[in-house]
């Protein structure tokens, strides 16, 4: 890659770089509600519905329990070692993917944790709902904040890309390769989705990719799909082997991604930001149970090892 001697070259690259990141620079400190409004407030309800039947209603509580008791608990310190960037693909209001890419400065091991967008957690001042759901009711920050406190881990900085951009994005890039292990069937009519076999995805086919859900892994597998082309992304930046190139890239993408990473955070972190490739960064998934209340699906994470997952990923 190529960013760091962009960065600290003089002229008009130089120049032209700082632009762009000035584009894309929002800190995120506070809740962004702009995207928010009634007829969404009818959509995903202001807080997760509350059990009509006895039975699950026991379970709910219960879980609420053991989760509050974890909240109360005080919060861990920073890990020096670690450097936590949140990553958000959002469509519409909501955060339709959520990563944490995790670089530790001691054992220079990267890693990358997805966690599905159903997964039953608290949001600060609104309550137990989906994590995805957080994005809508404050922006990143509230989304920032509601993955802190879930994982009690400390996020260092965020980047965040509209799902219908993701699709210039990897045209941008002359399209992903991506490796299909089995035939994906698609349960709705038999069909098959993708054959087994490499594929050379262009803008439109890699968003169907990584949006498609409806084989027998359900969201599971479209996470899967969904670090596969991060990956592979990863890998076409760097490819970007002169000047020109990456300039092209960064100013296609710039008016579709928002991030508080600075020119300065880059430098300061390149072995971090270098390392991150394909061949070198393990992907992780946090898994859980089906939990049903009213007829809407959530995903209960046990939350003592989505801590212990989160914070232990490149140790």
């Amino acid at each position: 890659m190529l960013l760091v001697p962009l960065l600290i070259w003089g002229g008009s690259i130089g120049y032209r770089i700082f632009a762009l990141y000035n584009t894309m620079f929002d800190e995120a400190e506070h809740d962004d509600t702009s995207d928010f409004d009634d007829s969404l407030s009818q959509e995903i309800g202001e807080l997760a519905p509350e059990p009509e039947d006895e039975e699950t209603l026991s379970r709910v509580d219960r879980i609420r329990r053991d989760m509050d008791e974890l909240y109360a608990q005080p919060k861990s310190e920073k890990d020096p070692n670690l450097l936590n960037i949140l990553l958000l693909g959002v469509d519409g209001p909501r955060a339709d993917t959520i990563m944490i890419a995790q670089y530790n400065k001691q054992t220079e091991e990267a890693a990358m944790l997805s966690i599905p967008r159903d997964t039953y957690v608290k949001i600060p001042e609104r309550g137990y709902d989906k994590i995805n759901h957080a994005h809508a009711f404050g922006g990143v920050n509230r989304q920032r904040t509601t993955i802190e406190d879930f994982l009690d881990i400390h996020i260092d900085h965020y980047a965040r890309i509209d799902m219908e951009s993701f699709e210039r994005m990897i045209d941008v890039l002359g399209g992903v390769e991506v490796y299909v292990a089995n035939d994906i069937i698609d349960n709705t009519d038999g069909s098959v989705f993708m054959h087994k076999g490499t594929h050379h995805l262009n803008g439109s086919e890699a968003l169907h990719y990584v949006r498609f859900r409806s084989d027998n892994r359900g969201d599971f597998g479209r996470i899967e799909r969904q670090q596969q082309v991060m990956m592979a992304i990863m890998d076409e930046l760097t490819k970007a082997s002169n000047v020109t190139r990456y300039l092209q890239i960064m100013e296609e993408i710039s008016p579709f991604v928002r991030t508080d990473i600075t020119p300065t955070v880059v430098t300061n972190n390149w072995r971090a930001f270098n390392s991150l490739s394909s061949s070198n960064v393990q992907s992780e998934t946090l898994s859980g149970g089906s939990l049903m209340i009213n007829g809407i699906y959530y995903l209960e994470v046990d939350m003592k090892k989505a801590r212990n997952k989160a914070q232990n990923l490149t140790y």
